[in-house]
């Protein structure tokens, strides 16, 4: 699930905090408001996530985090009534919140945690029985780390890739990025994250 897309979405309140480390005690780095954009780098089974908030870096407890538009795609399929979406992939692990049968959830992580995938919707990130959920499209691979070279490199918006689309942001020569292939008419892209936003990378312009 790396890098993702997520909103901040909290219940109770206006704000989340970012914290150093993925501990309620540790340092505050931030607070992050009611449905501010975060750049998802890392996630953990401990109900966390490695963000990114426009300068800040830090964490964010999960249940926090909706992700709506990244991940891969499946559908609720209990027999009846809505699936129990838990803070940890245990079957007694706090209910963060349900999803109603048949609705489409975000698949995060289908792989850490045999029996349980790690899930997400517009009402935050949590952990669900995989044996009732259909999957139609499975999460992003693992990112990989390549060095840009040349003087900058252009990065297409989200959801585009070709050459005429209009540019989003440059990035300098030399720095290593965490970035996921696609291929669009033979020719590879690559998703990524660099200065708080988000976009894709010719690559042309890659040093593998």
């Amino acid at each position: 699930m790396i890098p993702t897309i997520g909103y901040v979405h909290v219940t109770s309140g206006s704000t989340v905090n970012m914290r150093s480390s993925p501990s309620t005690s540790s340092s505050l780095v931030t607070t992050i408001s009611q449905n501010n954009k975060v750049i998802v780098w890392e996630s953990s089974q401990n109900g966390w996530f490695h963000v990114q908030y426009n300068s800040y870096f830090g964490y964010v407890m999960s249940r926090y985090i909706a992700v709506t538009d990244d991940g891969g795609i499946g559908e609720v399929a209990t027999a009846s009534g809505s699936l129990n979406i838990r803070q940890t992939p245990s079957s007694s692990a706090t209910i963060l919140f349900t999803a109603p049968q048949y609705s489409v959830l975000r698949i995060l992580d289908d792989t850490s945690v045999s029996g349980w995938y790690r899930v997400g919707n517009q009402n935050g990130c949590g952990w669900a029985m995989s044996n009732f959920i259909s999957m139609s499209a499975e999460p992003d691979e693992a990112s990989m780390e390549y060095e840009v070279y040349g003087t900058t490199t252009r990065v297409t918006p989200m959801g585009f890739c070709a050459s005429y689309e209009s540019v989003l942001l440059t990035i300098p020569s030399g720095v290593s990025l965490p970035l996921l292939p696609i291929t669009v008419n033979n020719h590879t892209w690559y998703k990524t994250a660099y200065g708080g936003q988000m976009g894709f990378l010719d690559g042309s312009y890659l040093n593998v």
